[in-house]
């Protein structure tokens, strides 16, 4: 995951810095932010200190002389779920989601996902102040598809049929997940600091293959270039 963040910064700041010549609002946003869900099966729980990381490049298109703008973009979405649960699937097809059960010891137990989003916001800017920096608030959508899906265990477990303390186990390519997601976003802030919101329409999981589970984030944002 590290080596695929690495590439995505490098390419979008590569699109940022080449944009500067097409409009003087390009920016480059990078939101911290901490990840949650609705309807969360039973049983499960999800930890507070489940996190991601967004970087997207938006192009800014003024509408008049208006304070408004519209800024498509292209992103990069890495989440992060700590939770109690493990993956099966029945005999259906079906992807359940079940508790480890109470004596399990883990150290750590998270699905992970990577998407290419594609944003779209209007926005609203006060006049700047004499440092440049103004009021700012915008309302979109986003869509995005998946790149990579993973869960990641650290603990208690039998590797080749001998008991171990601090197994791990890395599994890719969950059953069902949802290949393309879909929901609204909200930014408010001053300067280049925002507060960051996303609430996924679309569920985690493919509609009657899985758990009906809604991601949302919340999070900060800074802007750059």
């Amino acid at each position: 995951m590290k080596k695929i963040f690495a590439v995505a910064l490098f390419t979008l700041t590569a699109f940022a810095v080449s944009a500067q010549g097409f409009t003087s609002k390009d920016r480059m946003i990078t939101e911290l932010h901490w990840n949650g869900w609705l309807k969360t099966p039973d049983n499960i729980k999800t930890e507070w200190y489940s996190r991601g990381i967004n970087v997207s490049v938006m192009y800014d298109f003024g509408i008049g002389k208006s304070p408004l703008s519209v800024a498509p973009g292209l992103g990069f979405g890495f989440d992060n779920i700590y939770h109690n649960g493990f993956f099966s699937v029945d005999s259906a097809g079906n992807t359940l989601m079940l508790p480890l059960g109470d004596s399990t010891t883990f150290k750590k137990n998270k699905l992970s996902t990577i998407y290419l989003d594609i944003p779209l916001e209007l926005r609203f800017r006060t006049k700047p102040n004499e440092k440049g920096n103004s009021f700012k608030l915008a309302i979109g959508a986003k869509g995005g598809f998946l790149i990579s899906n993973y869960t990641k265990y650290v603990g208690e477990g039998n590797s080749f049929g001998t008991f171990n303390s601090e197994s791990k186990v890395k599994t890719y390519n969950i059953p069902n997940i949802n290949t393309f997601r879909y929901g609204v976003t909200f930014r408010i802030g001053y300067g280049p600091v925002n507060l960051n919101a996303f609430y996924s329409i679309s569920t985690l999981f493919n509609q009657g293959a899985g758990p009906e589970i809604n991601p949302f984030t919340v999070g900060i944002s800074f802007n750059g270039l």
